[in-house]
C-alpha cells in the first residue's frame, strides 16, 4: 500500500473588510492498493485547531470524511479494490490579524 499527500494549493490574500489576512490550504491524498486483494483502510489528517479567537480556521472541503472538530481530525475509512487507487481531497482556510505571524506548512 503506498500513500502520498500533496499540497495543492496555499492561496495568500487580504481581506478588505477589517484588514485581515486569509490563506486557503488545499491538500490531496493519493491511496494505492498494491495488494492482490481488497483492502479496508482507514485514513486519518488533520486541519490547524485555533486556541486564538482572532484566529479563525473553516474547513472547506473534507471530501467524505468524518471531522473532529475539537481537535481537527479528519477520518476516512475506504474500502480500496486490489490494484485501485483513491483520491481524497480537503482544504481549509485561516484567518488571522495581519500583525500575527502562523506556522503552518
Amino acid at each position: 500500500i503506498s500513500v502520498k499527500r500533496t499540497v495543492l494549493k496555499i492561496v495568500d490574500k487580504d481581506k478588505m473588510l477589517g484588514g485581515d489576512k486569509v490563506k486557503d490550504y488545499g491538500f490531496e491524498i493519493n491511496i494505492k492498493n498494491n495488494l492482490l486483494a481488497a483492502i479496508d483502510i482507514i485514513v486519518e489528517d488533520q486541519v490547524p485547531v485555533s486556541t486564538d479567537k482572532d484566529i479563525k480556521v473553516e474547513l472547506k472541503n473534507k471530501d467524505k470524511a468524518e471531522f473532529k472538530e475539537q481537535t481537527g481530525y479528519l477520518i476516512w475509512k475506504i474500502k480500496l479494490p486490489a490494484k485501485e487507487t483513491k483520491k481524497l481531497n480537503f482544504n481549509y482556510e485561516v484567518q488571522h490579524p495581519k500583525d500575527k505571524q502562523l506556522a503552518l506548512k
